[in-house]
């Protein structure tokens, strides 16, 4: 007879499977309905700062650290005034369009629940447990992507005008591709079709500038390896 551990254990990789097709289901089915309806579509991230951010990534002028509320809070305060006066948002952002769908059907991965439905309401709680370590519902390489995926779709889906609210990490440092909306949503973005020339125009500056910031990383990256196997050669 398998050991508890094991029957769990057997049932959790199931449930994990069954929950990745629940999940790539759930994304054909609504792949046009992930999209902003209301207000504008938008990309952010990082804190937000008073100041200019130079193509280097060094910041001049402004506030000497990042206001206290991170882009996405500042968001959400900035719409929540907006409906007040306008009776919708300013900024439909990805979450907000999840809040606004319904959840596909996940299950439990572990303990005695394993196997057993998870009650959801919308898609942006489902979206949050299949992408939680903690929860455990997809395995890691999946849990890891399931953003990236959604946004992929969210901004492939935005028409006419973007807005871009570009913050800068905690350290004050440029963001980078530990970022989203770098590695994912700037890429795909420049191959849609349906925006806003203004907002094209930005995203190509933008994309440009940052860009040009890593092929110089890039290249000093390499300058400092070949220098380091120059130094670990014995002598002759």
């Amino acid at each position: 007879m398998p050991k508890t551990d094991d029957k769990y254990d057997f049932l959790g990789d199931k449930a994990r499977t069954e929950n990745l097709k629940a999940f790539n289901d759930w994304l054909t089915k609504h792949k046009k309905d992930l999209a902003p309806k209301t207000g504008l579509g938008v990309i952010y991230a990082g804190q937000k700062i008073v100041g200019k951010m130079l193509p280097s990534g060094i910041l001049i002028g402004g506030a000497m650290k990042p206001n206290p509320q991170p882009m996405w809070q500042f968001i959400k305060h900035w719409n929540a005034m907006h409906k007040k006066v306008y009776g919708q948002v300013r900024y439909e952002t990805l979450e907000d369009v999840l809040k606004r769908l319904p959840g596909c059907q996940i299950k439990w991965t572990k303990g005695k629940a394993t196997g057993r439905i998870k009650i959801v309401g919308s898609m942006y709680d489902a979206a949050n447990d299949l992408s939680s370590d903690k929860e455990d519902m997809l395995d890691k390489a999946e849990r890891k992507k399931l953003w990236d995926r959604l946004s992929k779709v969210y901004v492939s889906n935005i028409k006419g005008k973007l807005a871009v609210l570009e913050g800068v990490k905690k350290d004050f440092k440029r963001l980078d591709e530990t970022k989203i909306m770098i590695r994912t949503e700037l890429p795909e973005l420049m191959k849609n079709p349906e925006l806003a020339p203004e907002s094209k125009e930005e995203l190509k500056k933008l994309y440009a500038s940052y860009k040009a910031v890593y092929e110089k990383q890039n290249a000093l990256g390499k300058e400092i390896d070949a220098i380091e196997k120059h130094l670990k050669k014995k002598p002759t």
